[in-house]
């Protein structure tokens, strides 16, 4: 059966939105947080950059720098006080960084994950029971101030007032840092919330989880 199906509101959003850079609360794209870049890495994905290969002679002297710099980024981007099943769900996460957004995606298969399908990826493989889309998904814990947040839990957004309900989501880190696959045209990333976002709590909010 494809997907998305057809009530998945997170896949109603119009593709021109999606393509309007900026435009959508949630989505800057001059956010992204991470490591200072390196020679070797693209800051902004963790891929290899494009001058990479003008560093070393030796294509494996190349392979093991770049895996020794994943690694420290990984280590660098971790959250304090996520433990057990939030630990294991954002180590998860943090593998899909770099990858494409695809709407409608939940797999490497598909070629990348929209956020409602990376959320659901990471809690299936940590073996914890998750709705698929990110209305659901929202209303899969209480509805709390961001500030209440712990690693692990969900920060939702409302961006279409047509549409009651969240139409975006993504996994807290801590810190005010959010793991996300943002819109068509990026890659998932982590950034750090915007004052904006922090403040328009009507549009923007904490999901607790129990897990």
């Amino acid at each position: 059966m494809p997907w998305p199906p057809t009530e998945a509101t997170d896949f109603q959003i119009p593709i021109e939105w999606q393509l309007s850079a900026g435009s959508t609360p949630g989505l800057e794209s001059d956010q992204l947080v991470g490591t200072e870049s390196t020679s070797l890495l693209d800051a902004s994905t963790g891929a290899m950059a494009p001058n990479a290969l003008n560093v070393y002679d030796n294509p494996l002297d190349i392979l093991e720098q770049i895996e020794q710099q994943q690694k420290a980024q990984r280590q660098a981007l971790a959250p304090e006080g996520a433990e057990g099943k939030r630990q294991q769900v954002i180590e998860l996460a943090k593998q899909k960084l770099g990858m494409n957004y695809v709407w409608g995606g939940e797999s490497d298969a598909e070629g990348g994950y929209d956020c409602s399908g990376l959320l659901w990826w990471a809690f299936k493989e940590a073996g914890i029971s998750m709705p698929r889309v990110s209305m659901a998904q929202a209303e899969r814990g209480k509805r709390v101030p961001i500030s209440e947040l712990k690693p692990g839990d969900l920060v939702a957004w409302e961006n279409n007032p047509a549409q009651r309900g969240a139409d975006h989501i993504a996994l807290y880190l801590g810190d005010g840092q959010i793991l996300e696959a943002p819109r068509t045209g990026l890659k998932v990333r982590i950034r750090k919330l915007s004052s904006a976002e922090l403040q328009n709590l009507s549009r923007t909010w904490g999901v607790k989880l129990d897990y």
